[in-house]
């Protein structure tokens, strides 16, 4: 009830503030007017501050007043405000009855509006690095072939070609014969010759004790070709102890090994070359001097 009639008193006083305020006697008689601008402030007063906070007004004993002494003229002084608002300012000093209300801050924080959002920068969006292309490899340049080394030319053989059957067993012999050795010693005899047949022993020694070194002994029987001379000559190679081939003089061996008397001995190497020729017969100290001339040692 006091809260209501507080709001009546304060309603009667605003009316009466418009009512003389508007009243041109009021206006006239008032040397100092006052400002037409503090009228809207306590007006706006009642509406600013909580309902509450009026009623010490009703309880104060000058609220009790006639509200005509709150009026405009009885109150004012120039350059003052109206008197409503000193009561206004005198009932709040004093404690209400009623625990006033403040509205409370709002805690809630207000979102940021379109315009205040800093976006945050997008990222550019990085290239791919481009990829190192490989370095192309060069193929190396593919070689020239090489020709095939031309074979030395084989010297001519001295030697023509002849192919004849030995009589103590080693089958055809021809030219391949010395081919595979370094020195070849071809002694020609005959079965009347007897300095051919004393140096037989000879020559066996002579062909052992260097075969290792590449040398080999060719015999020709060269009066084969008389009836009964191969029997006779198969009998002193026998008694003679003589192993080294013995061939007949035919099949292209006159040709090759050709002999104006007996013995006649030929060295060739491995090419059918005629290194030297002995027409006489030696002891094996003249031979192997004969052979280490000719490179064998």
């Amino acid at each position: 009830m006091k809260r209501n009639f507080a709001l009546l008193c304060a309603a009667l006083a605003l009316l009466f503030v418009f009512a003389g305020c508007a009243h041109p006697w009021r206006l006239a008689q008032n040397p100092n007017p006052v400002e037409q601008t503090a009228l809207p402030v306590t007006t706006e007063e009642p509406a600013e501050s909580p309902a509450g906070t009026e009623l010490p007004e009703t309880e104060s004993p000058d609220t009790e007043e006639p509200v005509a002494d709150t009026e405009v003229p009885e109150t004012e002084v120039p350059g003052t405000e109206v008197p409503v608002e000193t009561e206004t300012a005198a009932a709040t000093d004093e404690p209400s009855s009623e625990p006033s209300f403040t509205p409370a801050a709002s805690t809630d924080t207000p979102a940021p509006s379109d315009s205040t959002v800093t976006q945050a920068p997008t990222a550019s969006p990085t290239a791919a690095p481009t990829a190192t292309p490989k370095p192309t490899s060069t193929p190396a340049p593919t070689p020239a072939p090489t020709p095939a080394p031309t074979p030395t030319p084989r010297p001519a053989s001295d030697i023509p070609p002849f192919n004849a059957q030995s009589i103590n067993g080693y089958g055809n012999i021809s030219n391949s014969y010395y081919e595979s050795a370094r020195l070849t010693m071809v002694n020609v005899w005959s079965t009347t010759c007897g300095p051919c047949i004393q140096e037989l022993p000879e020559i066996e020694r002579l062909a052992n004790d260097f075969r290792a070194k590449g040398f080999k002994v060719l015999s020709v029987l060269g009066d084969s070709e008389i009836p009964g001379k191969i029997a006779e000559g198969i009998s002193i190679i026998n008694r003679q102890g003589f192993t080294q081939p013995v061939i007949r003089n035919n099949g292209g061996v006159p040709q090759a090994f050709p002999a104006g008397a007996f013995p006649t001995t030929y060295f060739i190497n491995s090419y059918g070359q005629i290194l030297r020729v002995v027409t006489a017969s030696n002891s094996y100290e003249n031979w192997v001097r004969i052979l280490n001339e000719l490179g064998i040692h």
